[in-house]
């Protein structure tokens, strides 16, 4: 109902394993107190009707057949859905793995709910589930924005005085006494993917659980930079240990550090492997422990050290236009997570990322010995898809379905019919909205949000002064030649080959000058957030009749790499080193193409 009522840019709710998350964002200041008081009783003062529990979370109603027969069935909002989402190949890997890495938490137990046990939640133990943990000792909130925060903190001040102080409740984390003694290989059944391969969907991943004592920000720094210097690109140990001698197509889900989890863990493995392929796990487990001691033998490169702490940093700097919201919700979620920690601490990473470039990564094989190869709580997790799999979910909602109509009557069926048609008229009767508050036209400056405006240097380059957090922004377009671009603007694109989009997409994927496709990677990695590239197909703002048609390319850096970056740009756009493969598919995008064909 607030959407005719807001300017909001985002409004939803989130829901994880370990708490539920309420963010909003808006441009308008006004809008902002509006959706605060609206989120606010929203979370803490829900109306809670057993309508609207029937209606999101399940209910028994009459379904009616072709014929006029008519039987029980049950229904809801929030049941439906999680059909759908434990039907999900990747969903359910990342639940077994969770379940097998951390016993005895919470992770064991489906967060939304598994369909056949949503049936057993009662109304009343819905309400109690809310008093006990939707209350303001039990949550954080996090504001950003150019707003003095002195003001919405009162209001949230007054606002949560309302409430008696209650007892906090703890995020569990793995026992210490349920840590394994020994690794365990594991192997399950899943779904299958219907779009994909049947014989190639095996997923397979080895996953360590974190020392519960490594859980302060460097702790997570330096495990966040590990993870990337471990499985980030094709010049990494373990896309060279699992992905190049393609035991499987691509990573497993859940790859890297998961230290969102309140037990930290670290999997690394792969999907799409062939599942007549005789010991898979035995090859995988031996592929992820050999690169770990590969690494720990012969270190990290320098310069891929250098590459993955400048990638951190150009995160930290990096602000999106989604920023505020992002920085609120992660910060949101690492509170509730991390009972031990200060959020606040998380905010800036940049002195823990100069201490790991300083040493050259030298400080991180200490923690793969530590906290990988001679950590004994790692489970081989291995999911093979089956075709038959949903049956078994499938046959026991029949059966509850089923067991609704063992010796149901007419009189019973009437019954239930009725209270649905009067649950449903209650439910769809119009409520007052006058209750909501309603930005007005007063509210909304008439003045719009000023534009910084391009400064031209010359002919081709314009520059725009604006606060960027020490970083540059560079987008630009290599046009497409005059005949082309008419052909595109006239519409007679016969000249374009419909392969042309893979050829921008292996730009700067494939090497270029001295640089083979995996020191490329690195090299731009050094020196950038990563090249761009894509297509762009414009009217003219100057001129209704012409078109301007190209390649863009983009890419951001600090200040001190500029250079560095436009002369990599440089190396790829006129010194393409593409591979035979690649060669073939731009032959076929003549004559667009034809550049990166040569050779």
């Amino acid at each position: 109902m607030m959407m005719r009522r807001s300017l909001s840019t985002f409004m939803n709710a989130m829901t994880g394993p370990d708490y539920t998350l309420y963010p909003f964002s808006t441009t308008n200041e006004q809008d902002f107190k509006n959706l605060l008081s609206i989120y606010l009783d929203a979370v803490f003062k829900p109306l809670l009707r057993e309508e609207d529990f029937r209606q999101e979370g399940h209910r028994v109603e009459v379904e009616t057949d072709e014929k006029g027969s008519r039987r029980l069935q049950n229904n809801g909002v929030v049941f439906n859905e999680m059909r759908g989402v434990v039907s999900d190949p990747n969903h359910h890997f990342m639940k077994a793995l969770m379940s097998e890495m951390l016993p005895e938490t919470h992770y064991v137990h489906e967060s939304g709910g598994y369909p056949p046990t949503i049936l057993d939640l009662s109304y009343d133990e819905l309400k109690s589930f809310h008093s006990r943990h939707y209350t303001p000792s039990n949550s954080i909130t996090f504001t950003y924005g150019d707003q003095h925060p002195e003001r919405h903190m009162q209001y949230l001040d007054e606002y949560f005085s309302t409430f008696p102080e209650t007892t906090k409740v703890t995020v569990p984390t793995l026992p210490e006494s349920s840590r394994f003694q020994s690794p365990k290989v594991v192997r399950r059944e899943g779904p299958l993917d219907p779009m994909g391969d049947p014989s190639r969907q095996k997923r397979i991943s080895v996953s360590y659980a974190i020392p519960q004592a490594a859980n302060n920000i460097e702790d997570v720094v330096e495990l966040s930079v590990l993870s990337s210097l471990l499985g980030r690109g094709p010049s990494s140990q373990m896309f060279k240990a699992l992905i190049e001698p393609q035991i499987g197509s691509k990573y497993a889900p859940m790859k890297g550090y998961a230290f969102s989890l309140s037990t930290p863990i670290l999997s690394y493995g792969v999907s799409g492997v062939d599942e007549s392929r005789p010991n898979a796990e035995e090859e995988v487990c031996g592929a992820v422990t050999g690169a770990l001691e590969t690494v720990k033998k012969e270190g990290f490169e320098e310069k891929r050290v250098k590459s993955v702490v400048f990638q951190e940093e150009l995160q930290q700097r990096h602000r999106a236009a989604d920023y505020g919201l992002n920085l609120c919700t992660g910060l949101c979620a690492m509170g509730l997570c991390r009972s031990c920690n200060d959020p606040l601490d998380f905010i800036n990473w940049l002195p823990h990322l100069e201490k790991i470039s300083a040493d050259k990564g030298a400080g991180l094989l200490e923690r793969i010995e530590k906290d990988l190869l001679q950590n004994r709580h790692r489970v081989t997790l291995s999911v093979s898809a089956k075709k038959e799999y949903l049956n078994q979910l499938r046959d026991e909602l029949k059966k509850l379905d089923n067991d609704l109509n063992v010796n149901v009557t007419e009189e019973k069926l009437d019954k239930v019919q009725k209270e649905t048609e009067a649950w449903l008229e209650r439910v769809r009767a119009p409520q007052n909205t006058d209750v909501l508050p309603t930005l007005k036209t007063s509210d909304i400056p008439r003045q719009s949000f000023a534009e910084p405006l391009p400064t031209m240097q010359s002919e081709h380059l314009a520059t725009i002064g604006f606060p960027t957090n020490g970083l540059v922004y560079v987008h630009g377009i290599v046009p497409f030649s005059d005949s082309l671009s008419k052909s595109i603007a006239t519409g007679a694109i016969t000249q374009l080959s419909p392969n042309f989009p893979l050829v921008e997409g292996i730009i700067g994927q494939s090497g270029a000058g001295p640089y083979s496709y995996k020191n490329l990677f690195v090299e731009s990695e050094l020196v950038c957030g990563g090249f761009n590239f894509g297509s762009c197909v414009n009217q003219s703002y100057q001129d209704s009749q012409t078109s301007i048609a190209g390649t863009t390319f983009g890419f951001y850096t600090t200040k001190q790499k500029l250079n560095e970056a436009l002369e990599l740009l440089k190396t790829i756009l006129l010194s393409p080193a593409p591979t035979p493969a690649t060669r073939r598919c731009a032959r076929k995008c003549y004559p667009c193409a034809r550049w990166l064909a040569r050779g």
